[in-house]
């Protein structure tokens, strides 16, 4: 080994024994719910750190994405991301987890609760089942708690040692992309290298809306669109011509299930006035103000909706782009629908249809059974999202500081973050803005590196 390589061990087994002597050394005198958060608390550092171990190269975005504000900045939220990538065995995610079950029982009961509590005593049991005491060998919960965390710290700090002998450290994959961001959203090409097959020098189709936000939609994109023959897809289909009013009411009936199957799948665009063919936009076909005025096709459109969908869909924008002719392309904005399965009328019945690609199919039994499932269990999750930040509120547990007094306390919960919704390209607007933060005092945000910037 050499001089530098036993300079370190030296300093780890250093930093490992001060670890060990400084907690216990600390929490002597403390009372019992210290020292169940707090020793909780030093075995989320050190998840951090063996996550830290095995994550790319990239300490910026690594510290961004372990935030205690992200999605796996909570202690079991880490305690399951590293079990589930190979990084705990099953003896150490069971006493992981039976630690962080103690810690909570203690962070959200506000008094009463000790290590000779009944439940906290049964649980600090399971603690002395998985660390394997001797049979009859009966220390105090308290004891048992305190070395089961010094055994958890010592398994972390094993396995952040073995990632750096065998350099276990995940790796950036080497495929060469090009990748640029244009109006259609991301578009990637492979570029030739070994294990990939690129095919055809055309670009894949890609799923896309035609454009971020409707206002940026023009002409000039419109003849961008039929000129280099742009793909129909999951998110994209052109319409030659308006539907009208029928005696059979088929073009209604038609327009019905196209909007319905986007709702029910992943939202997109339907834009009238292009004509396509195989799949491919193809030419402009204007539609005549005259003849068929915006306001009025507005109208029609809205109020086929309103009758002819349950239940009903929110968020649809209607978007006419104005031509130097005078005349539009009328352009449907569907959002991927939070109350979905949407059923559409069909004379006396209903279907209920979804987007498969790029054609319109009906929903199978299990289908139709897992979107109602799905929809019904929304509301549960932000209620049991609620609770649980109200609960942290008066633990005083929150990721951000809160002020000592009373409190007005509002949720403003991402649906999409409670669904099973994918979000496209359409979104990435979204992930530049800032969350805001405001008080009766001053308004600010936080930026990117979490840092507070008052207003």
């Amino acid at each position: 080994m050499s001089r530098s390589k036993k300079k370190r061990a030296r300093e780890e087994q250093a930093l490992k024994s001060d670890d060990i002597q400084g907690f216990l050394a600390e929490f002597q005198n403390e009372g019992d719910r210290a020292v169940a958060i707090l020793g909780a608390g030093l075995l989320y550092v050190w998840l951090q750190r063996l996550l830290t171990a095995y994550f790319v190269d990239d300490a910026q975005q690594v510290e961004f994405l372990l935030g205690v504000d992200q999605p796996i900045g909570s202690f079991g939220a880490r305690i399951r991301l590293a079990y589930c990538v190979g990084l705990l065995d099953n003896p150490l995610h069971a006493l992981l987890t039976r630690i962080k079950s103690i810690r909570n029982d203690f962070a959200h009961q506000l008094h009463g609760l000790t290590f000779n509590s009944p439940d906290i005593a049964g649980k600090c049991g399971e603690l002395r089942a998985t660390l394997k005491f001797p049979e009859g060998f009966q220390e105090p919960s308290r004891a048992a708690f305190l070395a089961a965390t010094m055994s958890a710290r010592m398994g972390l700090w094993a396995r952040i040692a073995s990632l750096e002998a065998k350099n276990g450290r995940c790796k950036v994959p080497e495929w060469k992309i090009l990748g640029s961001w244009g109006v259609r959203g991301v578009h990637q090409t492979a570029v030739n290298s070994p294990g990939i097959n690129t095919g055809s020098s055309r670009k894949s189709r890609e799923w896309t809306m035609l454009a971020n936000r409707l206002d940026e939609i023009n002409e000039e994109l419109l003849n961008q669109v039929c000129s280099e023959q742009w793909d129909e897809s999951p998110t994209l289909e052109f319409k030659a011509v308006l539907p009208q009013p029928a005696p059979d009411d088929k073009p209604k009936q038609e327009f019905l299930k196209d909007v319905t199957a986007l709702a029910n799948a992943g939202g997109g665009d339907i834009v009238y006035g292009i004509a396509e063919i195989n799949g491919k936009a193809n030419a402009r076909l204007p539609i005549s103000e005259s003849t068929h005025p915006a306001d009025a096709t507005q109208r029609r459109m809205g109020q086929w909706l309103e009758s002819g969908v349950e239940p009903r869909i929110g968020g649809l924008d209607m978007y006419p782009v104005r031509l130097a002719s005078g005349d539009y392309i009328l352009v449907i904005r569907v959002p991927a629908s939070f109350q979905r399965p949407h059923r559409s009328k069909v004379g006396a019945y209903w279907q209920w249809p979804v987007r498969s690609g790029t054609h319109t199919a009906d929903l199978t039994y299990s289908q139709l059974r897992d979107a109602f499932d799905r929809g019904a269990t929304l509301g549960e999750r932000a209620r049991r999202f609620r609770d649980e930040r109200l609960t942290s509120v008066i633990a005083g547990t929150t990721g951000r500081p809160l002020r000592a007094g009373p409190r007005c306390v509002v949720h403003l919960l991402p649906i999409e973050d409670l669904s099973t919704v994918q979000l496209d390209a359409v979104a990435k607007p979204m992930l530049d803005t800032l969350w805001q933060a405001f008080d009766l005092e001053a308004c600010g945000f936080y930026d990117h590196l979490g840092n507070w910037v008052r207003q």
